[in-house]
């Protein structure tokens, strides 16, 4: 696989991951009109990291198939999980553990390879 492509496609998931993390501080301060809106600079910033995760993903996919790449995808989970623990002191669960592990495990086997 293209390592470019990788490296692309696994900095969208932090991007992406970030973006999330940002929409849930928006959430605090919410409102439904255009001022609420435009107002909200986590919303705002929100957007932001998320179109640096699609121009990534759209560099990405010049070089390498969707199917071999769209698996790094899942890595946006475990990116969450980690900034939900340190950010906003989110506890992760045993399951969520074996969860992240089973991502992680299954990255390698669809991703990897030939």
């Amino acid at each position: 696989m293209n390592l470019k492509a990788v490296f692309f496609v696994v900095t969208c998931t932090v991007f992406t991951a970030i973006g999330q993390l940002l929409w849930k501080f928006s959430s605090d301060s919410f409102a439904f009109s255009l001022t609420g809106i435009f107002l909200n600079y986590y919303l705002l910033l929100g957007f932001i990291s998320y179109g640096a995760g699609f121009l990534l993903l759209i560099l990405a996919l010049r070089d390498t198939a969707l199917s071999r790449l769209y698996p790094l995808i899942s890595l946006t989970f475990i990116w969450v999980a980690f900034l939900s623990l340190f950010f906003l002191r989110e506890a992760i669960s045993m399951y969520n553990w074996f969860g992240i592990g089973a991502i992680v495990v299954g990255v390698a086997f669809l991703a990897g390879g030939s």
